[in-house]
C-alpha cells in the first residue's frame, strides 16, 4: 500500500467563485498541486459536472451526468497551473455570481492514474501506471458513440454506471470477467470500454494511505454503519449497488465540520 506522507499534494477540493470572466483559480492548501484530473460542479446552477484531464488535454471535456462524447473547445479550463488552474466563460466553470466547487486529483503511483486506449473489440488487456491493483476505475468511450460512463467498484463480473442510477449488473462483455492486476486490466468485447476504432479514457484508483475505495453493508438505523479508512476523508463518494439509487457526492469544503448534510448528486 503506497503511504502518502501529504494528501494534498495529490488531492485537493476548492471552492471559487464564479465571475463570467476568465480568472486563474489557487488552491487553499499548503503544498502546492498541479492537478492532472480537474472535475468541475456548479453547486447554484443545473451545469452538468465537467471533466478536464492533463492527458486528453486542455480543451478535451467530458461532463460527468450524460452519456455525451468528448467535445472540444476553450472556454472550460484553459491552463492547468503549478498550483490550480484557470477558467474560461463557461457556466459549468465560472457562472457569473455561482459557487462553484472542483475535485482536483494529481497522478501518483498506488493512489491515482489516467489511461487512454483505441478499442478493438476483441477481449484483451491494457497497461496501467497506477502500480497497485485498482481498487475502482471510471471508463468513457470518448470518441465514436454515445455511451454511459462505467464503473469497476471490485467485482470483475458486474459494473456501474456513473451517470445512472441503477443498480450493479453483470455482463462479461465488460471486464472479460478477470479482475485487474497491478499492471493490467481487462475488457471484453463490449462497446463500453472496447468499441472496434473507438477511443476511451479511464481514470484508475488504488487503496493507500490517504485513498480508499470497496464495499459496506447498511446498517439501516440513524447512526449508520461504520466504515473505517484509516483516515479523515476530505472526499466520500457513495452509490447503493443493490438497488436504483444516485451517486452521492461530500466533501470538507463545502462542509468542513460534522455533520455532513451537503451533498451533491452525479446526475
Amino acid at each position: 500500500m503506497a503511504i502518502i506522507d501529504d494528501a494534498s499534494s495529490i488531492f485537493q477540493v476548492n471552492i471559487h467563485s464564479g465571475t463570467g470572466q476568465a480568472q486563474a483559480i489557487t488552491f487553499d492548501g499548503n503544498s502546492d498541486l498541479s492537478p492532472d484530473l480537474i472535475w468541475v460542479k456548479n453547486r447554484n446552477e443545473g451545469n452538468s459536472h465537467v471533466f478536464i484531464d492533463t492527458v486528453r488535454g486542455v480543451t478535451k471535456t467530458l461532463q460527468l451526468d450524460n452519456n455525451t462524447l468528448e467535445s472540444t473547445g476553450t472556454s472550460y479550463i484553459t491552463a492547468f497551473g503549478s498550483d490550480g488552474f484557470t477558467v474560461g466563460t463557461a457556466d459549468n466553470v465560472n457562472y457569473n455570481g455561482s459557487s462553484l466547487v472542483s475535485w482536483n486529483f494529481k497522478k501518483q503511483t498506488g493512489v491515482f492514474d489516467i489511461q487512454t486506449w483505441t478499442g478493438t473489440g476483441s477481449n484483451r488487456t491494457i497497461a496501467h501506471d497506477l502500480g497497485v491493483v485498482p481498487s475502482l476505475f471510471i471508463m468513457k468511450e470518448k470518441t465514436g458513440s454515445v455511451n454511459d460512463w462505467t464503473v469497476y467498484y471490485g467485482d470483475e463480473t458486474d459494473a456501474l454506471q456513473f451517470n445512472e442510477s441503477n443498480a450493479t449488473s453483470d455482463s462479461a462483455t465488460r471486464f472479460n470477467d478477470t479482475k485487474p492486476t497491478s499492471s493490467v486490466f481487462s475488457l471484453g468485447t463490449g462497446s463500453v470500454g472496447n468499441r472496434n476504432n473507438s477511443t476511451y479514457v479511464g481514470y484508475f484508483f488504488g487503496n493507500s494511505s490517504v485513498s480508499r475505495a470497496g464495499l459496506y453493508y447498511g446498517a439501516g438505523n440513524a447512526d449508520g454503519a461504520i466504515v473505517h479508512t484509516g483516515f479523515k476523508p476530505a472526499f466520500l463518494i457513495v452509490k447503493n449497488t443493490a438497488a436504483s439509487s444516485g451517486w452521492f457526492i461530500y466533501d470538507n469544503k463545502r462542509n468542513p465540520s460534522n455533520p455532513v448534510t451537503k451533498d451533491l448528486s452525479a446526475q
